[in-house]
C-alpha cells in the first residue's frame, strides 16, 4: 500500500494475507505522488508515480521497503496533479505510461532495471485519467479521455497489440533524460488507523441508462446512429448475496460491467440470458452500479 503523507514524501505499509501490518516505509523525496504498485518480474516491489510532477518509477525490496533504484524521467513531458502513471508487466518487461500536462499519454518499455528500451506516444490529444491495461503481452486496453472538438469524451481502444497495430499510438524519441535517483531514505514509525469492512450487510445496486455514441480508434462508425437508450433492471436492490439482472433480449451475449462509487470496475461478465442471476456475496458493503 502506498500513499503521501501530510509532508509530501511517499510512504509505503506492507501488509501480510491477513491485514497484519509488517512494516512501514517512509520516503523523503519532495512533493511525491505514487499512482500505482505492482509486484516486480523479480519478485519486489514496483512504485509508479511522479516527483515535483516528473514521472517516476522505483524499485524496493519486498522484505523491508529498502530502494534498489528509482528512475525518473526529466523533459518536456512533466505531469499534472490530476496525470495517471501505470505500471503494466510483460513477461521481464516493466511498462509504465502516463498522462502528461501538454494533453499526450507516454508509454514506456523499461527492463527489469528500469532501463528505457522503447517509447510511445499518443497521436491524439488526451486528457487526465487515461491508462493502459494489459491482458496479454501487448493485447488489452487503453482507455480514459480524449481532446475532440473543444470536448473532453470517453475513450476505450481494444486491440491485440497496443504497441504496434494501434491508430492512436506511435513511436517516439524522447526529448527527455533518465536520471538515477539515488538518496538515503529512513523509516518512520507509525500505525496507521485500521478498519474492519467484513461485517455483513446489504449492498445497494444503482442501474444507469446512458446514451453512447460508439467509434472505433480511427473514426469509423461501429454502432448505431439512433441514440436510444436501453433500459435493464435489477432486483432485489438492494441485496445481501445476489441480484437479478433483466435486460431486453438483443443484450444476451453482451457485458455488463459492476463499477463502485469512484468509476473503479469491481467486475464484469457476459450475459447470458434475459434474467441474469449475479452472485455478490463476496462484495464489501456499499453502493455499486452496474451497467450493460
Amino acid at each position: 500500500m502506498c500513499a503521501s503523507k501530510a509532508t509530501n514524501d511517499l510512504s509505503i505499509l506492507r501488509y501480510d494475507s491477513d491485514g497484519n501490518l509488517l512494516w512501514t516505509k517512509r520516503y523523503p523525496m519532495g512533493y511525491t505522488h505514487g499512482k500505482t504498485i505492482k509486484r516486480s518480474p523479480n519478485g519486489n516491489i514496483l512504485i509508479g508515480g511522479f516527483r515535483g510532477f516528473t514521472p517516476m518509477v522505483m524499485e524496493i525490496s519486498e522484505s523491508d521497503g529498502s530502494v534498489n533504484w528509482v528512475k525518473w524521467f526529466e523533459g518536456s513531458h512533466t505531469m499534472i496533479y490530476g496525470s495517471m502513471a501505470m505500471i503494466n508487466i510483460v513477461g521481464d518487461e516493466i511498462i509504465f505510461d502516463y498522462s502528461t500536462s501538454v494533453y499526450s499519454h507516454v508509454i514506456l518499455r523499461l527492463d527489469i532495471n528500469g532501463e528505457v528500451m522503447e517509447t510511445f506516444v499518443t497521436k491524439t490529444k488526451v486528457v487526465d485519467y487515461n491508462k493502459l491495461e494489459l491482458t496479454t503481452d501487448f493485447g488489452g486496453y487503453f482507455y480514459g479521455s480524449f481532446y475532440s472538438d473543444s470536448l473532453d469524451k470517453g475513450m476505450i481502444l481494444k486491440s491485440d497489440n497496443l504497441l504496434e497495430s494501434s491508430c492512436i499510438i506511435e513511436r517516439y524519441e524522447p526529448s527527455y533524460v533518465a536520471r538515477l535517483y539515488d538518496e538515503t531514505f529512513s523509516d518512520i514509525p507509525f500505525a496507521p488507523t485500521q478498519t474492519d469492512f467484513t461485517t455483513q450487510a446489504d449492498i445497494e445496486v444503482t442501474t444507469v441508462s446512458q446514451i453512447i455514441t460508439s467509434k472505433d480508434a480511427c473514426g469509423i462508425a461501429t454502432g448505431i446512429d439512433t441514440e436510444e437508450a436501453i433500459e435493464i433492471s435489477v432486483y432485489p436492490n438492494p441485496s445481501a448475496h445476489s441480484f437479478t439482472l433483466q435486460v431486453a433480449a438483443d443484450l444476451v451475449q453482451s457485458t455488463y460491467v459492476i463499477t463502485d462509487i469512484s468509476g473503479q470496475v469491481i467486475t464484469t461478465n457476459s450475459i447470458q440470458s434475459e434474467n441474469e442471476l449475479i452472485d455478490v456475496s463476496s462484495l464489501n458493503n456499499g453502493h455499486y452500479f452496474v451497467n450493460s
